[in-house]
């Protein structure tokens, strides 16, 4: 099971691996344009606090057929 900082830091660590796609000479320039395209709408370290803060309530408003325990 993952654990909620290891998801944050999985999303942290995707999002600064797009911004070196999107900065590097060294990939093709579909790549490049690809991770950049990806990145406009890739939260943001703002954004990643503000949904820490507000998870719980976040979490109750939420209603999913994936929120339902398996066990």
């Amino acid at each position: 099971m993952t654990m909620p900082e290891e998801r944050t830091r999985n999303v942290l660590q995707a999002g600064a691996f797009l911004k070196e796609l999107a900065a590097s000479k060294a990939v093709p320039k579909q790549v490049r344009e690809e991770a950049y395209r990806l990145l406009r709408h890739y939260p943001t370290l703002s954004d990643i606090e503000a949904i820490a803060q507000h998870e719980e309530e976040l979490w109750q408003r939420t209603e999913s057929f994936f929120r339902t325990p398996y066990l």
